[in-house]
């Protein structure tokens, strides 16, 4: 996994050789990299628990949109307080470095469970986009917009309780708010976008967040995507003129 965290925080994460950032959160390993940031899992040594620390990648650390939507996850995410969400603790800096602090959740993404069981049972797959609606409905009810919803983000404990996660590019409902807006810049994945969203140009909003739960609920029955493209653009067209795949069909 290509990540562009500098040397001395990777190679200290990957040999668990237990760097100290900020004075407070000493790295123990490397779990996964996204498009903002990639996740370690630390020890809080004031707290004395373990958390997971987002360090914001190096390329975007000069650049002032990425930070202001860093900072904005940290913002959106503490107005929601639910079992189904990954609580955020803290946004910090170390030698030059953006990191925020958040829940650890130990357990797997609903991402490598479906890569490595291809469907889930009717029952399960209902159950789980359930918990992902009911976090969604917290996250409504405070004003903002997930805009990036999909398997990866959606992780499963081991205690079976499923938490929505990674709010990077998320942004409030109401412009009033004060926060960072993305403008008319599509944001997301692709595959789990709806069409206002992936066009850039239509009001995202609440549906938004819900339509990609839909995506999510077709792949976790079907194993597949409902709408599939060669490139971005030939997936947009796909969206926009062709009806989704036959799940009856399929399964």
């Amino acid at each position: 996994m290509s990540d562009p965290v500098d040397p001395t925080i990777r190679a200290a994460a990957d040999t668990e050789a237990g760097v100290l950032l900020a004075g407070r959160y000493r790295l123990l390993g490397l779990v996964g990299s996204g498009g903002m940031g990639t996740v370690f899992r630390a020890h809080d040594i004031e707290l004395e628990e373990v958390v997971a620390l987002k360090v914001l990648r190096a390329e975007w650390v000069a650049h002032p949109a990425a930070l202001a939507r860093f900072r904005q996850e940290v913002k959106l995410a503490r107005r929601v307080t639910h079992p189904n969400i990954a609580r955020i603790f803290d946004l910090g800096e170390h030698a030059g470095e953006r990191f925020l602090t958040m829940e650890y959740v130990e357990g797997e993404s609903l991402g490598a469970r479906l890569t490595r069981e291809g469907t889930l049972s009717v029952a399960r797959a209902v159950g789980l986009v359930r918990a992902m609606v009911q976090g969604l409905g917290a996250v409504h009810a405070a004003g903002v917009v997930h805009r990036d919803l999909k398997p990866d983000n959606v992780l499963i404990a081991r205690d079976g309780r499923v938490v929505l996660t990674d709010f990077g590019i998320a942004r409030a409902e109401r412009p009033e708010d004060g926060l960072a807006q993305t403008g008319g810049v599509a944001l997301g994945t692709p595959e789990y976008m709806a069409p206002e969203q992936f066009t850039g140009t239509g009001a995202v909003d609440a549906r938004t967040d819900l339509f990609a739960a839909g995506v999510v609920l077709f792949e976790l029955l079907s194993g597949r995507l409902p709408w599939t493209g060669a490139s971005p653009i030939a997936l947009l067209v796909a969206r926009v003129s062709q009806p989704p795949a036959d799940l009856a069909a399929l399964r």
